[in-house]
Order: structure tokens, then C-alpha cells, then sequence
């Protein structure tokens, strides 16, 4: 018997060939996924005594993207890497108390 690995799916970054055209439906641009929804985020914190103070360092298009820029890109900032999280994380940081400054 032999064990086949099959590579996950990755979705292709939106560009001008694959970003919703100005004339699609709303219908149309709900089953496209959103590129915001499928970010990785960078989450930088002011120090190792603020744990629960998290910023955003900025939208990556994977964790591959993420991780070896994060630091620089919250170094840039003026803080520290905290993480690379995804959308799920993120949505749970008001529910743990913690301070989240989101990208803009």
C-alpha cells in the first residue's frame, strides 16, 4: 500500500486577472473569496510585559508570507513579533480581554 500526500489547495492572490470586475453582481462577488478573509495577520506587541496589548504589523497572504516577515515589519513599527495569526484568532482577542489595534 501506498500513502499519497496531496498538497493543499492554495488560492491565487488577487490581481488584476483574478479581482472582481467593477460589473459583477453582488451575488456574483459573494462567491469569490475576499481576500481580507484569507490574510494572515501580523500581530506585534509593545514588549514582553504587554502580552494582552497586540497591534497589527500588517496583512500577509499566508503564514509561508508571514513568518519571515513579521518581525522586520513590526520592527518597522517600533514593537515586538508577537505571531502570525489567522482571521479565527484574531475574532477571539475581544473575548480573551486582550487590546487589539487592527491594520488600516
Amino acid at each position: 500500500a501506498t500513502s499519497e500526500v496531496k498538497a493543499a489547495a492554495v488560492p491565487e492572490r488577487a490581481t488584476a486577472d483574478t479581482a472582481p470586475a467593477a460589473n459583477t453582481s453582488a451575488a456574483e462577488r459573494r462567491l469569490e473569496p475576499e481576500i481580507a478573509d484569507s490574510t494572515v495577520t501580523c500581530v506585534c506587541r509593545r514588549g514582553r510585559r504587554n502580552l494582552h496589548n497586540l497591534h497589527c504589523g500588517g496583512k500577509f497572504y499566508s503564514l509561508m508570507h508571514c513568518h519571515p516577515r513579521c518581525p522586520a515589519a513590526c520592527r518597522r513599527i517600533g514593537l515586538e513579533f508577537h505571531s502570525c495569526e489567522g482571521p479565527r484568532q484574531i475574532k477571539w482577542y475581544h473575548r480573551l480581554h486582550y487590546k487589539w489595534t487592527g491594520c488600516r
